[in-house]
């Protein structure tokens, strides 16, 4: 600052130099010109025009005091301080003129300024290329807010982290956001992430198109199905529509479970029925009016009869009512007793006799007293067998068909997968489900957790955090991430905070930081810290 105050002293002189030489002759009444300082009349001197600066030359005629008085009459500039011609007094004798008053809004005198008045010096005059000057209240130009570089000329200098389009390689995504378009500040010193999105936290967001649960007027309808339930896709970019159906279209989608003759390969026998022929109605939903009851069932379907044609013939040709009016009880005991049918009730959920198992009915097995330690039964070849496969073994490293994980196999799953910002997603001891303790929502290093570093641990200026001055986020940032302090640990270990010396520092019971006489951080301030550390710690 000495060195720019010096030359601005030094550009100040060559000013009123400029102005001394650019100042108009003055005629000495004969037609020829002389110099002229100021309002001084002595370069009128016949004897020796030279002498005309010198206010003390005791030979100058015109001199109006005594000759011999060789006193300095001179004023603070060195300008002749004598009367003019017409005889007002021009002196600028400090102590007959009113002296500079720095306050009052106009610089005079020994002032660089006054207030609003700058005597018309900028920035660019001192080699800035923006910004503003400005006056203290000593009357000195200020120099903090010239700037030697220009937020908007797409070049990222000093503090700048982005300018215009050039956003350092950063995106929404590497910022920790899912979507969007990331943007500049309109400084420099920031990236504006309002273009930016997070799909799951309920938000929809300028990128996205939806979020779960918020589809906005969006339905199956005004997308151009016929009905069907709409979802926000994985991504919230856009809409899930696997659940939107057209009734009518020959093709079963969605929630339909058929539509005309794609039967999406059921059929009556694959509905526990005996046998027939199955369709689709109207709605899209199966019609069983041709499907028949077996032949240990009384009342069949539309057509009386057993479905099987052997014994259908059988019976018919022993008892013709059953197959002309009604399949009865009496029907189903001559086609068990006389036409050897062969009955099963496997499917009804009951254990018959002979059955090891039926549908959900395992005579008291679970999966757990067959030594596993998850899952469920089914059962299998006509209710003869016990089917383990879905049962699992939690702590074995696979993921069984009961189990979201197992140890650290998470199936590629991450707690941003399931809609946090970040952290470490591990499984729970049952493997039934994701342990989410260590997920967190990442707090904003630029909007939240570097202004309670600049709030309360300025005072400690350059010793610990390690920054003077309050800088920039981006700039406080590079001086504590990753870097170590005193005793080798570091300031700010990304995912680490009981590893991060800030960290420890801010959440010490004995000596915590800020010191006293200061308050310490409250505990949601802490709180925030850690989740941006233990998040990783990103420059968001």
């Amino acid at each position: 600052m000495l060195e720019l105050r010096r030359d601005l002293a030094w550009l100040l002189g060559l000013g009123l130099s400029l102005c001394a030489c650019d100042s108009a002759p003055a005629s000495n009444g004969d037609g020829t010109e002389g110099e002229s300082s100021g309002a001084d009349t002595s370069a009128t001197s016949p004897t020796d025009p030279t002498d005309a600066t010198d206010p003390t030359n005791p030979t100058n005629p015109t001199d109006p005091t005594d000759p011999t008085d060789t006193s300095d009459t001179t004023g603070p500039s060195g300008s002749s301080t004598t009367d003019d011609p017409s005889g007002s007094s021009t002196t600028n004798d400090p102590t007959t003129d009113t002296p500079a008053e720095c306050g009052d809004g106009v610089a005079e005198g020994n002032e660089e300024c006054d207030g609003d008045d700058l005597l018309d010096w900028d920035c660019s005059q001192f080699g800035f290329v923006a910004g503003d000057l400005s006056c203290n209240d000593i009357c000195q130009l200020e120099f903090d807010a010239c700037e030697n570089y220009l937020c908007g000329d797409g070049e990222i200098e000093r503090e700048e982290v982005c300018d215009g389009d050039n956003l350092d390689a950063q995106t929404c995504e590497t910022l920790g956001f899912d979507n969007g378009a990331l943007g500049c500040a309109v400084d420099c010193f920031a990236f504006d992430t309002g273009g930016c999105g997070m799909c799951g936290d309920g938000v929809v967001d300028l990128a996205e198109t939806c979020e779960d649960g918020e589809l906005g007027d969006a339905t199956c309808i005004t997308l151009g199905f016929d009905g069907g339930t709409l979802a926000c896709a994985a991504d919230c970019l856009g809409y899930d529509t696997s659940g939107c159906t057209t009734c009518g279209d020959g093709i079963a989608e969605g929630a339909e479970l058929c539509d005309g003759d794609d039967l999406d390969g059921e059929t009556c026998p694959g509905l526990g029925f005996f046998a027939g022929a199955l369709a689709c109605d109207d709605n899209c939903e199966f019609d069983t009016a041709l499907c028949a009851t077996d032949c240990c069932t009384a009342g069949g379907a539309n057509d009386p009869g057993c479905q099987d044609p052997d014994i259908e013939s059988c019976v018919c040709d022993l008892d013709p009512f059953c197959c002309d009016t009604d399949w009865d009880g009496w029907c189903v005991n001559q086609a068990i007793n006389d036409c050897s049918a062969v009955c099963s009730f496997c499917g009804n959920n009951i254990l018959d006799d002979g059955e090891t198992c039926d549908t959900n009915q395992f005579g008291g097995a679970t999966c757990q007293n067959q030594g596993f330690d998850n899952g469920s039964l089914s059962c299998q070849n006509d209710c003869g067998t016990i089917s383990t496969a879905n049962c699992g073994d939690c702590g074995d490293g696979t993921i069984d068909p009961a189990e979201s994980c197992d140890g650290g196999n998470l199936g590629g799953q991450t707690c941003t997968g399931l809609g946090f910002d970040g952290g470490s997603l591990s499984c729970a001891g049952n493997c039934l489900s994701f342990n989410t303790s260590n997920c967190v929502d990442i707090p904003s290093w630029s909007s939240e957790v570097h202004p309670i570093f600049t709030a309360n641990c300025g005072c400690h200026g350059g010793g610990f955090p390690p920054w003077a001055g309050n800088p920039s986020a981006s700039v406080a940032y590079d001086l504590i991430v990753g870097v170590a302090g005193g005793g080798g640990v570091l300031y700010i270990n990304p995912g680490n905070p009981n590893a991060s010396s800030i960290v420890q520092r801010v959440e010490s019971a004995g000596s915590p930081m800020p010191p006293a006489p200061a308050m310490p951080l409250t505990p949601t301030q802490q709180q925030l810290i850690r989740d941006w550390v233990q998040g990783g710690a990103p420059e968001n």
